[in-house]
């Protein structure tokens, strides 16, 4: 005996790629007021949010969460000085765009 094992066992995980791509949460070309879809975060999973302006100026949209009341509130802006956040807390979201603002944010 050579010390090799006879056998190894593998695991493996299979990734569906239709599940790595970008979802629109937003996507906005006429610049009137938005509310997006509600979504989702289970607490520990990282769910990332990214959005870029459709006419390369600045642009803002409101994260929002839904409290205990059942009523919303801002808890985050995300605007092109800062057009990436990863949330990992658990809640239920949607994104508020003002009008005037064009732009495209995704969720990855």
């Amino acid at each position: 005996m050579s010390g090799i094992p006879e056998s190894i066992e593998l695991t493996a995980t299979i990734v569906n790629k239709e599940d790595d791509m970008a979802t629109a949460l937003i996507n906005d070309n006429t610049g009137d007021e938005l509310t997006s879809a509600e979504f989702t975060v289970t607490p520990g999973t990282k769910f990332t949010i990214t959005g870029h302006s459709r006419t390369g100026s600045n642009w803002h949209v409101y994260m929002q969460k839904k409290f205990s009341n059942n009523e919303w509130y801002n808890v985050r802006q995300i605007n092109s000085a800062n057009p990436m956040v990863t949330l990992e807390d658990g809640g239920t979201f949607r994104l508020f765009k003002p009008a005037g603002v064009v732009c495209l944010v995704d969720r990855d």
